[in-house]
This record gives C-alpha cells, sequence and structure tokens, in this order.
C-alpha cells in the first residue's frame, strides 16, 4: 500500500462518526409474494440493491470522498476512473485509475465497462480470489454497468440524438467451472447415449440468491421417452442404493448428493402449515405409476433406511436420480419424467420473471419497521450473478433455436430512426415478420414454420 498515491490524502473512515441506519428486509416467500420477489436472502454471497423504479435515475450515484485538510468532503461520479482504487484499494494497490467514458483498450479501440470488467476477471486473480472483497468489486462493476447504460439512455432521449423507436404510420471461478460441466451434459444429452435422440433440449439458468448458478432443462426424446413404469424405473430411481450397487459408490454418491433436507428452519419450510413445501418426505410405493395431473410417483419404500451424518434416512427423503449422470457427474442432478406439457410453463415461468427482487427500506437503528407499505422494491444482484453476466454466458437456451415474430398489421411494424432522418429509415426499414413472408422461394426456406 506504500505505493498507492491516494493513501494519506484522504481522512480515515475510522475517524469519522458511524450513520446509525441498516437496511432492513421483508420477510417474503415464494407462496405469498410469487417467484419474483422469491424466498428471502439466506445466503453469505455479496449481494447489491438497485433501483428497478419506473423513472430513470437523473444522476448516477456518486462517491464521498474527504481530503485532508479540506474543510468539506468532494463528490467522485460512479463513472469516474477513480472510483476503483477509491473503493477497493486493496484490489489497486498502486492507485490505478479504472475504467472511464472513452478509455481505449490495447488495439486502441473503445473499451466498455463490461468488457473491462470481464477482461479483469479472465486475468487478473485477486478479482476473484479475495472472497467478499472480489465479491463486493464483481457486482459494484455490475451495479455501475447497469446504471451506465440508463445514463445513456436518459442523455440520448434528452439530447435527442440517440436512437428511437416509433411505429410507421423499446464467485467467478466458482462461476466459470459450471458453464463447462453444463456444456458437458449438453454434450451427453444431445449424444443420445442416455436418453435417445431428443427432439429439443431447452434450459433456464437460476441463481436463487442462495448459491451458486444451477440449471433447469427440459429435453424431449424422439419416441417419447419412457411411459410404463419399469421402464421408468430404469431411467429415473427415488431409492438408496443398496452396497452392491457400483461397488457402494452409487450409494455414497445418493447419501451425498440427494437427500432432501432437514427441512425445518430453511427456505423450503412452511411454518404456518408445518411442513415442507417440496412435500418430503415422500410417501412410500411399491411400484412406480403416473397419477391423473401428469405426475410421476417414484418406487419408495420406508423400510429402507441408511444414516446421513447424524440423521438416520429412508427413500421418501430421496430426490429422483439418475445412476449414469451421478456417478459420472459427482453432484446433485435431479431428474425426473414428465408426461405433460406443465413443464414448459415452469420453465417460462423461470424465463420471463427477470432477476431476483426484495422488498428492503433504510431503517434508523434502534428502531423497528413493521408497515408494509414503507418497503421499497428493490431489484437484487449476486456475486455469482454478476459474473455470469460479465463473462456472457446464456441466461436462457432453446434447440433447435426459436425467434418469436412479432405480429402487426401493413405499414405498422416499428423502425429505428435518427431524429432528421426518418424518410430514409421508413425507405430501409423492414421487419422479421417481413422478413419470414418475403423468404425466397427455396426448399431450404419451405420447412420454416410460423
Amino acid at each position: 500500500m506504500g505505493s498507492n498515491p491516494f493513501i494519506g490524502q484522504f481522512r480515515q473512515l475510522a475517524e469519522e462518526p458511524a450513520e446509525g441506519a441498516r437496511l432492513e428486509f421483508q420477510l417474503t416467500s415464494r407462496a405469498r409474494h410469487g417467484p419474483v420477489p422469491g424466498d428471502r436472502y439466506t445466503g453469505t454471497e455479496v449481494h447489491a440493491v438497485l433501483n428497478v423504479g419506473d423513472q430513470l435515475p437523473g444522476e448516477p450515484r456518486h462517491l464521498t470522498v474527504w481530503k485532508a485538510g479540506d474543510h468539506s468532503p468532494s463528490q467522485i461520479s460512479v463513472l469516474s476512473p477513480l472510483m476503483e482504487p477509491f473503493q477497493y484499494p486493496l484490489l489497486y494497490p498502486e492507485g490505478t485509475l479504472g475504467w472511464q467514458v472513452g478509455r481505449l483498450d490495447n488495439a486502441g479501440k473503445k473499451l466498455s465497462l463490461y468488457n473491462y470488467a470481464r477482461c479483469l476477471l479472465l486475468s487478473e486473480p485477486r478479482f476473484s480470489e479475495l472472497g467478499r472483497l472480489s465479491q463486493a468489486w464483481e457486482v459494484e462493476m455490475f451495479a455501475r454497468y447497469e446504471e451506465e447504460k440508463l445514463l445513456y439512455i436518459s442523455n440520448c432521449q434528452k439530447e435527442g440524438g440517440g436512437m428511437r423507436v416509433g411505429p410507421q404510420d423499446e464467485v467467478a471461478d466458482a462461476v466459470r467451472n459450471p458453464p463447462q460441466q453444463l456444456k458437458e451434459l449438453l454434450r451427453d444429452i444431445r449424444s443420445g447415449a442416455l436418453f435417445g435422440p431428443t427432439a429439443y433440449i431447452l434450459y433456464v439458468i437460476e441463481m436463487q440468491m442462495r448459491g451458486l448458478p444451477h440449471a433447469h432443462i427440459a429435453i424431449r426424446v424422439e419416441d417419447g421417452g419412457p411411459v410404463q413404469g419399469r421402464d421408468v424405473d430404469g431411467v429415473v430411481r427415488a431409492d438408496i442404493p443398496g452396497p452392491e450397487e457400483a461397488g457402494g459408490r452409487l450409494r455414497e454418491l445418493v447419501l451425498k448428493h440427494m437427500i432432501h433436507g432437514p427441512c425445518e428452519g430453511r427456505s423450503c419450510w412452511d411454518a404456518k402449515e408445518r411442513r415442507c413445501s417440496k412435500f418430503y418426505p415422500k410417501p412410500a410405493g411399491t411400484s412406480t405409476y403416473t397419477d391423473e395431473k401428469g405426475f410421476v410417483h417414484y418406487k419408495r419404500s420406508h423400510s429402507n433406511t441408511a444414516r446421513k451424518g447424524n440423521r438416520l434416512v429412508h427413500d421418501g427423503w430421496v430426490v429422483p436420480w439418475n445412476a449414469a449422470l451421478l456417478l459420472k457427474y459427482d453432484a446433485h442432478i435431479n431428474l425426473e419424467i414428465s408426461s405433460t406439457r406443465r413443464v414448459i410453463k415452469y420453465l417460462f415461468k423461470y424465463m420471463t420473471k427477470g432477476g431476483s427482487h426484495q422488498y428492503m427500506c433504510v431503517v434508523p437503528l434502534h428502531e423497528q419497521q413493521d408497515e408494509p407499505n414503507e418497503y421499497a422494491r428493490r431489484r437484487m444482484i449476486g456475486a455469482s450473478d454478476a459474473c455470469w453476466r460479465l463473462l456472457d454466458f446464456h441466461l436462457t437456451v432453446s434447440e433447435p433455436s426459436v425467434t418469436m415474430l412479432p405480429v402487426h398489421l401493413e405499414g405498422q411494424h416499428n423502425v429505428v430512426f435518427r431524429p432528421g432522418r426518418e424518410e430514409d429509415a421508413i425507405e430501409s426499414s423492414s421487419s422479421l415478420l417481413l422478413l419470414y413472408l418475403n423468404r425466397p422461394p427455396n426448399q431450404v426456406f419451405d420447412s420454416l414454420t410460423y
């Protein structure tokens, strides 16, 4: 820190009186508030609170600094290159200037804040290996990236020089590794070796605010998949394997990864109903069958028990699993058979709900906040979520790809134009729907359906 030119020029935070306020979050649950606010955050990962109001911010955030000898503090814009060395001196020990508008990369091209943060994540270990300090930097950079985008839009609207749309007549290592595992899993699924040739694959990434990213994957096999109970048992099981299977390895992995609970005190626990919201333990059954609603009930025995730590568990606590996936990936992979289209509705909910939100307010210390209408809804962004987005990994994927065509009447599609050049935009304008309807008469395009 001796080489940092800024150290010693400013008054130390420890010398200043502390502000007597805290952030307080309203207790929410999926059952009462829906999937967007979701369950209350219970993890240890650093999160940032972002404004999600309808109005664009008039000014970006500022960092307040107090230079030694000055009578009053000064403010530094969140888009200033001094933001990083002032706020994260341990990550910028020599006072290296951070990102600013107009900064160039090594090739002389403009460097965006998005690419600047991604470059540091991939090339400098300290930005991903210093625990909560690195996490704070990650969420800060993504928050600044979001603010910079909103500020650009706001300035374009004020100055009239930006693009408009109108009708013609709007934990870095921990994050880097799961995408590799996900790619390998998808390769295994596409190969047909696990479940047979696939008709489509759809997946969405969820953060859940309490752990690393995980994927919800829906696949349809070309022959329709197993239907009879004995066929389902050959693909999905929900029991504790015997010690003789795979030399005891399979039993070890099921007890390590595929046991639910204990529930009480965790996010799945419904305190009012005094039961698990995921309905564990599951009832016992002598055979696998599908009920009238299309849900599969797997064969389980409550007399088949094993110890996990100091718990005695039976098949009712087992999350359905597949032997080949469990043995290869040594990870929690819940596999279910779906006989209805409800699974697509389930995934569609995840694809359209957006980021995690929470209700929060700023409360003076030693005061209690009880009025629900005093809580403001804010977006929550965690370190895993920020890294995933900064590293430009996909959040939703469908194979084969599907593009939504905007439906419009003739001559009423949207066009992008610059003020003063409306005529040029109208002459060269088109839409995805028009391109589809006017596609060339060729057998390559004949199979494209709308």
